[in-house]
């Protein structure tokens, strides 16, 4: 069974949780199966992705059937991995939420650069819940996004946050109706997939590389990672004709 499905379709690959009985919780084969499709992402031409999730839900969290099955799990789990990979392709990530988007789904969302909530989102981190600790990079990512107070208050109380809240703290960009929660994000991604990929794959980078950088080094940075300037005059060319 395919647990991902992926539709590539002009320059935007939409990639769909797909295991809507159990409101998309993520097993180690959803997992497995994601990784792979980002890895192959890494090597396309595409210009933008777009997560969401089939059914009721977006992803309701880690499954739990699996979690509570005996032994260790490893230092890098593979819901870090996904995460990881999805933070360092070379296109931006839009998350496409609704219902559930709860603990491992909260993770998940950390790794795309820009959230759209449908109304009926609600945001929840369950680890404290079930005597958990995150293992997928919530501790570093979510106060990063949101800073540390919403961080805690999030993480401490597990309790529901509703779309508007969320965006509120910041951790979502816009709120939409539910069934317009897909065209707005494929709007989005189709913004993104008009501008040239150099210049946003170089963006993405900077900005995350710059995150913890002092104000002089991040400009620092910048300057360093500016393209030659015969790139610029190329696009120019592309989409100026007469005045590169």
């Amino acid at each position: 069974m395919e647990l991902v499905l992926r539709e590539d379709r002009d320059g935007i690959s939409v990639l769909t949780l797909n295991r809507p009985e159990k409101l998309n919780a993520l097993s180690p084969d959803l997992l497995r199966q994601l990784l792979e499709h980002l890895t192959s992402l890494a090597e396309s031409d595409l210009r933008c992705v777009v997560l969401h999730g089939s059914g009721r839900s977006f992803c309701a969290g880690a499954d739990l059937e699996e979690v509570k099955k005996p032994g260790d799990r490893p230092k890098v789990s593979i819901g870090r991995q996904v995460v990881e990979a999805m933070e360092t392709l070379p296109m931006p990530v839009i998350a496409a939420i609704h219902g559930h988007c709860y603990t491992g789904g909260l993770e998940l969302i950390m790794g795309a650069d820009m959230i759209v909530a449908a109304e009926d989102a609600v945001i929840r981190d369950t680890h404290a819940t079930w005597g958990a600790v995150p293992g997928w990079g919530l501790t570093a990512r979510l106060p990063r996004r949101i800073g540390q107070s919403f961080a805690r208050e999030i993480m401490f109380t597990c309790r529901k946050v509703p779309a508007a809240e969320a965006f509120q703290m910041g951790l979502v960009n816009r709120v939409v109706p539910r069934d317009a929660l897909m065209d707005t994000a494929m709007g989005m991604a189709r913004e993104v997939a008009a501008n040239v990929p150099m210049a946003i794959c170089a963006d993405r980078k900077i900005l995350s590389e710059a995150a913890d950088m002092s104000l002089a080094e991040a400009l620092a940075h910048e300057t360093a990672n500016l393209p030659p300037r015969r790139e610029i005059r190329a696009h120019l060319q592309d989409y100026w004709p007469d005045k590169a």
